[in-house]
């Protein structure tokens, strides 16, 4: 065997196991997007549910939120000076309507 009889074999045990990687990387990669693909599949589904179950405690939260608010609105100084006035105001209004109207 000459040089470049060794040097041909090996070019050609190289471009081989070049080839059938090439092979294994394609084949892994073609699994790879079936998987993606099933999981772009039911990603909206997944987001559907997760939507729901976020207005349901969002809405939960809003059920919990008037009480605390009106617990709230007790013990806030600012908030009591404001619902007098509020009071004061409606009464005043009542009072002037029942005058116009006698």
């Amino acid at each position: 065997m000459s040089v470049m009889d060794v040097c041909f074999s090996v070019l050609i045990l190289s471009g081989a196991f070049a080839i059938m990687a090439l092979g294994l990387v394609f084949l892994r990669s073609s699994a790879l997007i079936q998987s993606l693909n099933n999981i772009v599949a039911t990603l909206p589904e997944t987001i559907d549910r997760v939507n729901k179950i976020l207005d349901d405690i969002d809405y939960k939260l809003d059920l919990l939120n008037a009480p605390l608010e009106t617990i709230n609105r007790l013990f806030n100084r600012s908030a009591v000076r404001h619902s007098d006035i509020v009071a004061k105001t409606a009464s005043s209004i009542i009072k002037s309507r029942k005058k116009q109207k006698k």
